[in-house]
């Protein structure tokens, strides 16, 4: 039987998954890493295409050909995101052979995003095929719940132009149920809360004879994980200010950048370890050179201090659940679960705020990792549709 890739196409990690025909059960595609998830970062570096772990490992020294978090651009006009470019280290430009639609200006090219995304999409879909022993040639591929037919189709292209035959885009709400076991022998009402990289959208769910019927959705499509790490990297600049009585914006262009690129790495990665510790020691030394002497700086940051930065921001998922609840005419204690979906589901402190949306009644399920879940479901829905003709979105 041909088999049919999920993939979860995230602004921060991608992740593809298949279902294995001996267990039926589906399983995580790994990388050339061995990593289960595979970061969405695009480099060029002369000649070459890099992707995933080495496009994120060459980033400093190649702050202004590394991409990444393309996803937040792709079927969207420039002027729908130009107030929220925030710390893109390549610029995001108009282009004008396409209506003015959002792309990456480079070496005096224009670079769509789903150019940039086809290189994600072709790197899972050749370690799919490493781990399978055979070709894979069709997908199916999530996408958030309110993504716009431009959006959907964008992706359907990205996916195209990696040599997939993108047989259905679905919501990634959808995706996430499947995956917890939802659409076999479960029946209730549920909400899928995502928190990406770039998006958060929350929609309820009506499980019924493993169908799914959408009640509502809400989505806020200019936020999520990189918003924090943004609010992180501001937090840090003026620390490095305050301590060594420099502002590394009047450093030159080239030192800027690189400068800035470290501080976000670190910002990610503080991000991500304090979900589980207390406290990350942030080591930046030689971040530049200021007459002539190194400028070296040392931070521990807190999950107490990361968490007093990220509570307004978190806080705008209440209103987009609220609301939801309401569109789909229910209150909280009507449901059966709560899933937590995307890679800040990661968070005590998001976890913590779904609690207060939806009080103790619904249980909050995390048993699946959150950054999989989608992808995973994925799988499940691409393994009902093998063999069948491909059919539109």
């Amino acid at each position: 039987m041909e088999k049919n890739l999920g993939i979860d196409l995230g602004a921060t990690n991608t992740c593809a998954a298949i279902v294995d025909q001996a267990t039926m059960q589906p399983v995580v595609i790994v990388n050339e890493y061995g990593e289960r998830v595979t970061p969405s970062v695009v480099a060029f570096r002369g000649d070459q295409v890099l992707v995933g772990r080495r496009a994120k490992n060459q980033a400093v020294m190649n702050p202004k050909g590394t991409f990444y978090n393309t996803k937040r651009l792709i079927g969207k006009r420039f002027e729908e995101i130009r107030e929220t470019i925030g710390f893109a280290l390549f610029p995001i430009v108009a282009d004008s052979q396409r209506d003015g639609a959002a792309a990456i200006g480079f070496d005096g090219k224009i670079i769509s995003p789903q150019e940039v995304s086809s290189h994600i999409l072709r790197a899972v879909k050749q370690s799919a095929e490493t781990q399978l022993g055979e070709a894979v040639k069709k997908a199916v591929i999530t996408v958030p719940t309110k993504f716009n037919d431009a959006q959907r189709q964008a992706t359907k292209d990205a996916g195209q132009i990696a040599g997939l035959d993108v047989v259905r885009i679905i919501n990634d709400s959808t995706a996430t149920a499947m995956a917890y076991g939802m659409g076999s022998n479960r029946t209730g009402t549920i909400a899928v809360y995502h928190l990406g990289g770039a998006t958060f959208n929350v929609s309820i769910l009506n499980v019924y004879d493993g169908n799914f019927e959408v009640l509502a959705a809400h989505e806020d499509l200019y936020f999520g994980g990189g918003n924090l790490d943004d609010t992180i990297t501001n937090f840090l600049l003026k620390e490095i200010q305050n301590q060594v009585g420099f502002d590394l914006r009047t450093l030159d262009r080239s030192s800027w950048l690189s400068a800035l690129q470290r501080i976000q790495i670190e910002s990610e990665k503080a991000r991500q370890v304090l979900s589980s510790d207390m406290d990350y020691e942030i080591s930046l030394p030689y971040l530049a050179i200021k007459d002539g002497e190194p400028i070296n700086f040392a931070y521990v940051l807190t999950r107490n201090v990361l968490e007093g930065l990220g509570q307004d921001l978190v806080d705008r998922t209440i209103e987009p659940c609220k609301k939801a609840l309401s569109d789909a005419r229910i209150t909280a204690s009507d449901l059966d679960e709560v899933i937590l979906e995307g890679g800040m589901a990661h968070m005590p402190l998001v976890i913590d705020t779904a609690k207060h949306i939806f009080g103790e009644s619904p249980s909050i399920s995390v048993s699946i990792k959150p950054d999989e879940a989608a992808a995973l479901g994925a799988a499940i829905y691409a393994e009902t549709l093998a063999g069948d003709e491909p059919f539109a979105m």
